[in-house]
């Protein structure tokens, strides 16, 4: 997953880069339900990859400036996201019991899939542009240079260092984005 996107006037590189990922996740999640067998597991978990990563770098960077710089009242924004991010946790934990050939993997697979691109949409419209106007420079570098490893994490062997269950993954890689947001000692 590239993340060397420009900015586009009028936005900033933060958004940019959220955008960028979206558009990327929902290719992934195109992919799952136009293969079978092992091609599916593997669009699958691929999926489960991203999504780990992508929602414990907004978990643990995005969110809590946002929370820490949004105005007052604003905060429902950052909340009813969260909640729609262990939604969709919840969904993937559920698929991935499941046999990825099945009716019943798909029915759940194309509802997780709506709820993630309602999600990334309402990220983009309701979110960021707020998170964008009321963030300073160094606070978008920190939430850039965290997006930025979201491709990178994204792959199995990083992210399966405490499991491969999706909690796991999403545990590892928000232990990983949690250190590396911490301010040096």
């Amino acid at each position: 997953m590239s993340t060397t996107t420009t900015p586009t006037p009028g936005s900033s590189a933060v958004v940019d880069i959220l955008t960028e990922q979206h558009e990327h996740l929902k290719t992934l999640m195109s992919k799952v339900l136009a293969g079978n067998g092992a091609d599916r597991q593997e669009a699958f978990d691929q999926v489960r990859y991203t999504l780990a990563t992508h929602e414990a770098a907004e978990a643990e960077v995005l969110h809590p400036l946002a929370r820490q710089d949004l105005p007052s009242g604003d905060d429902a924004v950052v909340t009813d996201r969260l909640a729609e991010e262990d939604e969709a946790g919840e969904a993937v934990t559920k698929l991935e019991k499941l046999d990825v050939d099945s009716e019943e993997f798909a029915t759940g697979f194309l509802t997780l899939q709506n709820a993630v691109i309602a999600h990334a949409e309402a990220e983009e419209h309701k979110e960021l542009p707020a998170i964008a106007a009321a963030i300073d420079a160094s606070q978008q570098q920190q939430i850039a240079a965290a997006l930025a490893q979201v491709g990178e994490l994204a792959r199995v062997g990083p992210l399966t260092a405490n499991g491969d269950s999706f909690a796991a993954m999403l545990q590892t890689a928000r232990d990983h984005f949690h250190r590396s947001a911490a301010p040096a000692k």
